[in-house]
């Protein structure tokens, strides 16, 4: 490993903007020139495009305060060379997920499975500097271990880690039903992502999930016991999307309570008893995943942001007033007077519920969409073309798209059984679509890549997308483990970066965007033949360049999608009187729509 650091490899292949990005960062010249801190404080947000508090996050106790201790201190920078016997020397290096240490410079290196090692060069770290950094660490190690033995205190007794196999079982489970896990404790890598994975098995051997059920928990390392106890007390918080609020980080005892008594705290404003006193790790995670249940229908919505730089997706709550009523779409309200034959009802949800009654009745009746032709075939198909256009506009996104199931008639059967066997074997191409709709003018600047990387790409990505998520409303041990799904989202996000790491999202331009799921955690479920639906339709809307979205523009696509969730529940009603009443025919992969200026 120190040959590597001496001699650094090219950087893993994790996405050519994101290995780019790295690689300029860490062969920056300039790095020797300007103040340690700020290059180090570069490093850490990826040149400003992660919010520095997660990036602190990312860091082992001593580097962080040792990088605290330096801002104060402009005049120190980075050396190419190990420093001599004068001020006490630190080594700085990251690794090829971009992960930063700041360790005293003959201190042993860790060797994180399949990841490089890059130094960046070495900081003489002033001596009162270096000395109130490790006695803040010793504390701060003092803190964890008394966390960490009460966590300890619980193998064999807390009912969630009485059993180690059925544990391993649920967590080996619950990583596999979500986009990525990515944390560290210490050194230790726990993570499914992307090319990297340390959690379980495949064609290259066990993982660590499995490496443990041969050892008592006795026998496991601290990491390991605080790690996999972490793991299972975040899915009882709220499922495996959890996870994903460690990405990128360091997790430790402490951090891993803070956040869920912040959680809790949060949570307060939906009623029922308060979580945050809860004392024990999993007493308060089960707490925080009770309160979160109470959420649907609460004015403060839970949102998530996510940075595509570390897969971070954390959770936020909006404001606690709901945003006022938006006018009505302009091009809606054209549809409304040509179907309805009245202007729109100043009430939007009572309007758009005229709109899907008669969208839906010319839909049974055959007739065909007026105006000029577009991807959508019926009326009904229109509808929700004009709902994606209409929020694309409103968010001033690049485009906008929605996806669903083509035809209910799979979701109707009325044994339990042959329906999930149905679902389960539903194919991604065939019986799912995704309606895409770009701005005006989109075309003429992207050529030849707007139906290729944008209509044909985004299109069938969000099908595979919709076909992941159906089979994540049925409880976990019913759906077949030979059928790979992902929990469907139940929040709106609001994303940054996406680009940066997902091959599909840089060809697609897809670099800050908007997710608006439904059903979302703000409404009930979509219920079909009795069951409970969520993330069964969404809107998003993308943004290729300029500033990032904001949470109002979230917010306003949601009203979109709420909107669009009337049109469902009229295709539902419609086709639980006669099933087969409403299908989805259009919408073919690789046609979008570009409304005229």
């Amino acid at each position: 490993m120190l040959g590597l650091l001496d001699d650094p490899p090219p950087l893993h292949e994790v996405g050519a903007p994101f290995a780019s990005l790295l690689e300029g960062l860490f062969t920056d010249p300039q790095r020797f020139g300007e103040p340690a801190h700020a290059f180090l404080r570069r490093l850490l947000t990826f040149d400003d495009r992660l919010p520095i508090e997660h990036g602190l996050e990312s860091l082992a106790d001593f580097d962080r305060h040792l990088l605290a201790g330096l801002a104060a201190r402009p005049e120190v920078r980075l050396l190419p060379r190990p420093v001599g016997a004068g001020d006490r020397g630190a080594r700085v290096f990251a690794n090829d997920l971009g992960r930063l240490h700041l360790r005293p410079q003959n201190d042993p290196l860790p060797d994180p499975p399949g990841l490089a090692l890059h130094c960046l060069g070495y900081v003489a770290v002033p001596r009162e500097i270096y000395r109130a950094a490790s006695l803040a660490a010793a504390a701060d190690a003092a803190e964890e271990r008394r966390l960490r033995a009460g966590i300890d205190a619980l193998w064999g007794v807390e009912e969630e880690l009485a059993d180690t196999g059925r544990l391993l079982d649920r967590v080996d489970d619950a990583v596999r039903h979500v986009e990525a896990v990515y944390f560290y404790v210490e050194d230790e890598l726990f993570c499914l992502m992307e090319r990297h994975n340390t959690l379980v098995d495949s064609a290259k051997g066990c993982g660590l999930l499995t490496r443990l059920r041969d050892l008592a928990p006795a026998a496991w390392t601290p990491a390991q016991r605080l790690g996999v106890a972490a793991l299972r007390s975040l899915f009882l918080s709220g499922r495996s999307v959890r996870f994903e609020e460690l990405n990128g980080k360091e997790l430790t005892a402490r951090r891993l309570l803070a956040r869920l008594r912040e959680l809790a705290q949060a949570y307060a404003c939906f009623g029922g008893e308060p979580a945050a006193s809860r004392a024990g790790l999993f007493d308060l995670a089960r707490a925080v995943g009770a309160a979160a249940q109470r959420s649907i229908g609460q004015a403060r919505l839970r949102y998530r942001y996510v940075n595509g730089l570390t897969f971070l997706k954390t959770e936020r709550l909006t404001a606690g007033d709901p945003q006022p009523e938006p006018p009505f779409p302009a091009r809606l309200g054209e549809l409304h007077r040509a179907w309805v034959g009245t202007p729109p009802d100043p009430d939007g949800d009572r309007a758009i519920d005229e709109l899907a009654r008669a969208a839906v009745a010319r839909t049974r009746s055959g007739e065909a969409p007026a105006g000029p032709r577009t991807p959508a075939a019926t009326p009904v198909e229109k509808l929700i073309e004009e709902l994606v256009t209409a929020a694309m506009l409103d968010a001033d996104a690049d485009y906008g798209m929605s996806s669903s199931l083509r035809d209910l008639r799979h979701l109707q059967v009325a044994d339990y059984h042959e329906r999930l066997a149905g679902i389960v074997a539903l194919k991604p191409r065939d019986d799912f679509f995704c309606a895409i709709v770009s701005r005006p003018g989109l075309g003429e600047r992207l050529g030849e890549r707007l139906a290729q990387h944008v209509y044909h790409a985004v299109q069938a990505r969000m099908e595979f997308n919709r076909w992941h998520f159906v089979p994540g409303n049925f409880p976990e041990a019913e759906v077949p483990r030979s059928r790979h799904y992902f929990y469907p989202p139940v929040l709106p996000d609001v994303a940054e970066w996406s680009d940066m790491r997902h091959n599909g999202h840089r060809r697609g331009g897809v670099r800050y965007s908007i997710r608006s799921p439904g059903p979302d955690m703000g409404e009930p479920p979509l219920l079909i033949a009795g069951h409970p639906y969520r993330g069964f339709y969404d809107i998003r809307a993308v943004r290729m360049a300029g500033p990032p979205f904001t949470v109002e523009e979230m917010l306003r696509v949601r009203r979109h999608r709420l909107w669009l969730g009337i049109v469902w529940r009229r295709i539902v009603a419609a086709c639980e009187a006669a099933p087969g009443a409403i299908v989805v025919t259009g919408f073919a992969t690789g046609e979008g729509h570009e409304p005229p200026a």
